[in-house]
């Protein structure tokens, strides 16, 4: 019975699999035309520098990005699910990007080559931005294994950071360049997905946005909840410290909108000793009380 069963997941999953190649085919095909489509635009740029022609450019520009965005979402499902070709699926991903860095290098340089006349500022109101980069306040670099608690301190930091050195007053190109470099190589990967040549760093369809959308997704409301139930006291660890993680894991646990079902069910969550059940209990997409009821008698 057993025996079945598994070969059943594995035939789900190769099927599940070869759907996902197919349609990552598709997208690179895709990719393939409109970075070359996108190329011809930046000669036309480059010749006659209107600002119709940069904008048709820059369109193009966000046309290759969504294919790439799809081929990374794409990819990191199918190492989800096939963890054996994890190299294999890294290093065609690192074609795609290369290739669309390289176009987005050529855009920016299109665009750089022909500025759009800007009305002059008052000059007593202009403030200069500082030409060296102040460091004291530069956060570490985010690891996309970083905690929801690690994510927030980083964003505060990264803030403080950004605010220091008026990057406001940078190109968005220098701003993404300071943004990235603090990411390691997967986040950057997963925000390089996200960022068009208009993509600002704070605001709406922003980065930082993206970054929190990210990590939501690896970190749902479920998994911060159960996080904050579960939290206990550590061995030498003084009740005020425990206090105040406690209170970082309810802000991250949204505990404004919690409701009395969502207290049993995280209740239970955190009170079982089956960790194997937990583990599937944790992966039912609506953990109502009823869901739950009806996976833990299966």
């Amino acid at each position: 019975m057993a025996s079945n069963k598994s070969q059943s997941t594995s035939e789900e999953t190769a099927m599940e699999l070869d759907g996902m190649s197919r349609s990552i085919r598709s997208y690179r095909s895709h990719l393939s035309r409109t970075i070359t489509t996108t190329k011809r635009f930046v000669t036309v740029t480059k010749e006659h520098g209107s600002s119709s022609a940069k904008d048709a450019l820059l369109s193009r520009l966000e046309e290759v990005q969504g294919y790439f965005r799809k081929i990374v979402d794409l990819t990191m499902a199918m190492q989800q699910s096939d963890n054996r070709n994890l190299d294999k699926y890294d290093d065609d991903l690192d074609v795609d990007r290369a290739r669309f860095d390289e176009l987005s290098e050529r855009v920016m340089e299109a665009i750089a080559d022909n500025p759009t006349p800007q009305p002059r500022i008052n000059a007593e109101n202009e403030e200069r931005r500082p030409v060296r980069i102040n460091d004291s306040l530069k956060p570490s670099m985010l690891s996309k294994d970083a905690s929801p608690t690690e994510l927030k301190q980083w964003l505060e930091q990264y803030e403080a950071y950004y605010e220091s050195n008026q990057m406001s007053k940078m190109t968005i190109k220098e701003q993404h360049s300071y943004f990235k470099m603090l990411l390691d190589s997967d986040l950057r990967t997963r925000m390089a997905a996200q960022t068009g040549p208009r993509t600002n760093i704070f605001g709406n369809e922003s980065l930082i946005e993206s970054l929190k959308e990210d990590f939501a997704m690896r970190y749902p409301l479920v998994t911060r909840r159960l996080d904050y139930f579960s939290r206990k006291q550590k061995n030498g660890e003084q009740f005020s410290d425990f206090l105040s993680k406690l209170k970082e894991l309810g802000e991250l646990a949204d505990l404004d909108g919690i409701t009395k079902e969502d207290i049993l069910v995280f209740s239970s969550l955190s009170g079982t000793n089956n960790k194997e059940l937990l583990d599937d209990l944790l992966k039912i997409e609506d953990a109502s009380l009823k869901n739950i009821e009806k996976a833990a008698k299966v």
